[in-house]
């Protein structure tokens, strides 16, 4: 399975305004996450777009906290899609705020922290 599978990116300004605006929001440690349910409600894949501290971290350490971030969600929901734990009927487009620190956990916490709020978000689509 491949990451296109699970999400892609979310690109555009009025989708991403419209989760600011009326999106809610689910946190843990490191990463908040705001979510909206998406217009095309199909299940997967999800639309996702990173917003991420530009001052502190530069240009160069933004990108690989991108890719970082990218590579953590893809395993986290490859992990809960294989296991039978998320077969979501919705689509959700969220925006994920990654603190700075996030690239200095090891991969296995990242993961487990976007497996978390995944299994949040689809126990509220339960609801």
């Amino acid at each position: 399975m491949k990451q296109k599978d699970f999400f892609l990116s979310l690109k555009s300004k009025k989708d991403i305004s419209r989760i600011f605006s009326s999106g809610e929001k689910i946190y843990s440690k490191n990463i908040l996450v705001r979510y909206l349910l998406s217009q095309e409600s199909t299940g997967l894949p999800w639309k996702a777009a990173f917003a991420l501290p530009k001052k502190e971290l530069g240009a160069v350490g933004r990108n690989r906290l991108r890719r970082i971030c990218k590579s953590a969600l893809y395993q986290a929901m490859k992990n809960l899609f294989l296991s039978s734990q998320f077969n979501p009927t919705r689509s959700y487009d969220i925006v994920v705020h990654a603190r700075e620190r996030f690239n200095e956990i090891s991969e296995h916490e990242r993961i487990l922290e976007f497996e978390g709020l995944i299994s949040r978000l689809s126990k509220m689509e339960m609801k």
